[in-house]
């Protein structure tokens, strides 16, 4: 059926049916190309498409991956077209898409689809890897600008929904917070004095209602035991009669206590200071009653009990004298204080969790370039400040200092900090006075054995150690790194043979073959070098004089 031109057709928006050839590539051989539809070969596939089955040119270009430039004609027809056209170049726009700014060309760059056909070509795959490859090393530049990463920040933080503003409660200082976090109730600028003091307003807010008051104490006193309380149910009533009524009745309400015998007080009991505030008397003299009629009643000096059932202390098990009002000591002493605060370290500040939670803070306080100078700035001169040998060195007589060298004198005083310097570094000595930093640890090695003696040179300088011999216990003089490097060490061959020995049977290797074996190919080995024998036939004079020129000869001679 032949269309005409006046004829609309509706333009499909994707191609269900069989597809000749391959989607992106228009085939030709040379004079003809390919028609995907039906397969056949034309001259003018633009006119084809359209008179025989409805598609225009630039729909059909669309249904199969074909660029928007590509000419739907055989490679004859084209050329002849574009020798025929020649005339139209000179109203042609050269300059047309240098003169689009830069929010016309990135309009378009959205609006346009790249097609398969440039997408499956390998010079337009190429160009597009150097492009990315460029634009990643550009963009690395520009982020090791801070100024380009705020900027770069905020305009993440704006397209994921921006930051919410709020108001410190406590200090009135405005921070901002991404909205994921102002979801989970931060309320303070996050000062440490901020939240310290927020949680104190929220803890006075909660013990200040009557009923959380009044739970509190009734917990306390169940979680303790309170075993006075039980004690006083079972005395009998001959001994209350001995107390003042009033006396009897501020007991009984301070412990619960039933008025009748055999009933239970369902009711709370009331705290100390409720009760002093019930009766008009101060807490100090109110407690004092109740001990003198606890006292009383139960013939024997008042011992709170213990948080855990025990009234002695933790650490070295001495009675403790608590007074009546909840004194919550565990310990009789100072240095149990400390004991019990050691034993609470090793269980909490040193678990595994409480470590991650200060390494965590730990980093959030370098988490800047320069907080972390400033870190590493504090510890060296803290280091320098507490060097070792510095309080001996400062107590020496100035004279003494007159014996050692110039540099011995400069390089001790600009490392230890002498005559009012500030203490420096090996590397910062080495660089002041043109010397390497080895040099510079020896000058200051040296100074400090003139003045104090060789076994008071620190390790650090490069001083000795001395290290016990692991099987006699024999002392042994090694360098700081030698001795770090192994944790066993032997004064001689025997003491390191026993301790192979020991090794080897330690790890069961004694009885293995395979051990022996190799170890008398090693025997074998030794004794089968080259000249081994010559050199073993010489007659000690020419051996002698062999090694008094600095050689050993390796064969005999011939007389």
């Amino acid at each position: 059926m032949v269309r005409r031109r006046t004829d609309v057709p509706v333009q499909p928006e994707a191609w269900d049916e069989p597809i000749y050839g391959e989607p992106g590539v228009l085939r030709t051989d040379g004079d003809r190309v390919e028609c995907h539809i039906c397969g056949g070969w034309y001259k003018l596939l633009g006119g084809h498409v359209f008179q025989a089955h409805g598609v225009y040119a630039d729909t059909y270009r669309l249904l199969f991956g074909l660029r928007m430039r590509t000419g739907l004609a055989g490679e004859a027809l084209r050329a002849q077209r574009r020798a025929s056209s020649g005339h139209l170049a000179e109203f042609r726009d050269p300059h047309f898409l240098l003169s689009l700014t830069f929010e016309e060309r990135s309009a378009n760059s959205r609006r346009r689809v790249v097609a398969l056909e440039s997408r499956l070509d390998t010079s337009n795959r190429a160009k597009w890897q150097r492009n990315i490859a460029k634009a990643a090393s550009a963009h690395a530049t520009l982020r090791q600008d801070p100024a380009y990463r705020a900027r770069w920040a905020a305009q993440i933080s704006e397209a994921r929904g921006g930051r919410v503003a709020r108001t410190c409660p406590i200090c009135g200082r405005t921070f901002k917070l991404t909205r994921s976090d102002a979801q989970v109730t931060r309320r303070t600028c996050s000062r440490r004095e901020c939240k310290s003091e927020l949680r104190r307003q929220i803890a006075r807010q909660i013990r200040a209602r009557g009923e959380v008051r009044t739970r509190l104490s009734v917990a306390v006193r169940r979680r303790t035991g309170w075993p006075e309380r039980e004690r006083l149910q079972q005395v009998p009533a001959s001994n209350w009669a001995a107390l003042a009524e009033t006396d009897a009745e501020l007991l009984r309400a301070f412990y619960g206590l039933p008025h009748e015998r055999g009933k239970e007080d369902t009711s709370y009991p009331p705290t100390l200071v409720d009760l002093a505030q019930a009766v008009g008397l101060p807490t100090w003299q109110l407690r004092g009653r109740l001990a003198r009629s606890l006292e009383q009643l139960l013939g024997e000096p008042v011992t709170s009990l213990r948080p855990r059932g025990s009234s002695t202390c933790l650490i070295c098990g001495r009675p403790i004298m608590r007074s009546l009002h909840g004194d919550l000591r565990t310990t009789c002493g100072a240095g149990c204080l400390r004991a019990l605060r050691a034993q609470h370290a090793r269980t909490t500040v040193l678990s595994p969790e409480s470590q991650r939670k200060a390494a965590t803070a730990a980093r959030l306080r370098v988490a800047t370039p320069e907080q972390r100078e400033a870190w590493r700035a504090q510890i060296r001169t803290a280091r320098r400040q507490a060097r070792v040998l510095l309080p001996e060195l400062q107590a020496i007589d100035p004279a003494k200092f007159d014996a050692l060298a110039s540099t011995e004198r400069d390089a001790l005083a600009r490392y230890y900090g002498l005559d009012g310097q500030v203490p420096r570094t090996l590397n910062q000595v080495a660089h002041e006075l043109g010397f390497s930093k080895f040099r510079a640890a020896q000058l200051v090695r040296g100074a400090v054995a003139q003045l104090l003696g060789p076994e008071s040179v620190p390790t650090e300088l490069g001083g000795r150690v001395t290290v016990a011999c692991a099987i006699c216990g024999a002392p042994i003089e090694l360098s700081p790194s030698l001795a770090r490097s192994a944790p066993n060490h032997t004064c001689g061959p025997e003491c390191r043979a026993e301790l192979a020995r020991q090794r080897m049977k330690r790890k069961g290797l004694q009885d293995d073959p395979a051990i022996h074996e190799r170890a008398r190919q090693g025997i074998m080995l030794r004794k089968g070098r080259p000249h081994a024998d010559a050199i073993r036939a010489l007659a000690p004079p020419r051996l002698r004089a062999c090694r008094s020129r600095g050689a050993v000869c390796c064969a005999p001679t011939t007389a």
